[in-house]
């Protein structure tokens, strides 16, 4: 297949999500000890792994405040065709509580 020549989104994740589906998507991903950039440029490389862990932790940290909503917590209830308009529910939601949240604090 030829190459595109725009890449449609680059995804912050760990190796074990490459997979063949997004050919256009870069991911990008912390470099491990045993890699040859890791050995070629040690700091560098941990530099980049602290920049791509502090963005992961912030992931990771919405992730389960979202998961505080019980709707979303565990197997999800509903058919699946119906998840979109509930985790856009509960973004709204959030958002609200976040705008709460700042209003309070001026």
């Amino acid at each position: 297949m030829p190459a595109s020549s725009t890449v449609a989104a680059t995804v912050l994740g760990a190796k074990a999500y490459a997979s063949a589906d997004g050919e256009d998507i870069v991911l990008q991903r912390p470099v491990k000890r045993n890699e040859r950039l890791y050995r070629q440029h040690p700091y560098e490389a941990r530099i980049w792994n602290g920049v791509i862990n502090t963005l992961r932790v912030r992931i990771e940290h919405v992730f389960a405040r979202i998961k505080s909503f019980a709707i979303l917590a565990n197997t999800f209830p509903l058919h699946r065709s119906r998840l979109g308009v509930v985790v856009r529910a509960v973004a709204v939601v959030f958002n609200c509580i976040l705008e709460i949240k700042a209003a309070d604090a001026m």
